[in-house]
């Protein structure tokens, strides 16, 4: 089950924001609040998290063999309820085991984890409505016991390697619809000692970056190892901590299709200071001393 589930959560607290507030994606968006109230079996409530997944992002979270990634988090009051504002739109859910003390990363060894169902079993949708606040009730549910495949998939497979091209241990490979969108859609297991990942994804376009095992919260931090499918050198820091301009090449793939060999090379961030002494360094290998240049004929003195 640890297994299975890793791939849900282990970003999910990437993208956490406090006490309910909208996503800074939902700026300029109709929001509305939604309430309810979790009930569990063996008080899994306490300290719990409810997950949001937006229904127009992708296939039900319980379908695929490729984990879809959580579009909101928000933290569950002891008694399992909460409050939460969301992007207008229709929603599945899902809630899981949160406890004080712990640190960022997927489930746990015995932590639970469920989907929000109808007593048929059968995923429900909540729909949120611009300015108006949607209080569910009680939900229930159950963890999957199989996670169904969906028929128009297509494969990903590929290495997660370094700059010596050597399998890089510990990664995870992330999927975005666009390299503009500020969050993936889907988050691959984490990367063994042969580097190795494999998607299987509804039939469309992605792009592919590659993270070292998220347990931290925010951007990538210089000295943290970042790779993107396409870009073969290393790729700086700017303005700040915000990546430049990326030229990561798509791959798309229609159902049963199998893309092999879709490597990608990680590439430590360098500190600020250290890469703007690298830069200053080059430059100043570059002056010519003046009287060091060559004269054109006809210009002697």
């Amino acid at each position: 089950m640890q297994k299975i589930l890793l791939g849900v959560f282990i970003i999910l607290f990437h993208f956490q924001t406090a006490h309910g507030a909208a996503p800074p994606s939902a700026a300029g968006q109709p929001v509305g609040t939604m309430t309810g109230k979790v009930l569990f079996q063996d008080d899994l409530s306490r300290g719990g998290v409810v997950s949001f997944f937006y229904k127009r992002q992708g296939p039900p979270p319980d379908q695929g063999t490729s984990r879809r990634v959580p579009d909101r988090i928000a933290r569950l009051n002891p008694d399992g309820s909460f409050s939460v504002r969301l992007v207008a739109g229709v929603y599945y859910m899902g809630a899981m085991q949160w406890y004080k003390g712990r640190k960022p990363g997927p489930p746990r060894q015995g932590e639970k984890f469920i989907f929000i169902r109808d007593a048929g079993g059968t995923l429900k949708t909540f729909e949120v409505i611009p300015g108006e606040d949607i209080d569910i009730g009680d939900v229930t549910g159950s963890a999957p016991t199989d996670f169904v495949e969906v028929s128009d998939s297509f494969i990903i497979r590929g290495m997660v390697t370094d700059e010596n091209d050597t399998p890089f241990a510990g990664a995870v490979v992330l999927l975005k619809y666009n390299m503009n969108s500020p969050r993936p859609v889907y988050v691959s297991e984490l990367t063994g000692e042969n580097g190795k990942y494999e998607f299987s994804v509804p039939a469309g376009t992605y792009y592919l970056i590659a993270r070292q095992q998220l347990s931290m919260i925010g951007r990538p931090k210089p000295g943290s190892y970042l790779g993107t499918y396409g870009e073969k050198e290393e790729k700086p820091l700017g303005g700040g901590q915000v990546m430049g301009a990326s030229t990561g090449k798509a791959v798309t793939g229609k159902q049963g299709d199998i893309h092999e060999n879709i490597n990608i090379m990680m590439f430590k961030l360098p500190e600020p200071e250290a890469r703007r002494l690298k830069i200053q360094e080059d430059v100043n290998a570059q002056k010519i001393e003046k009287k060091d240049l060559a004269i054109p004929p006809g210009m002697e003195k």
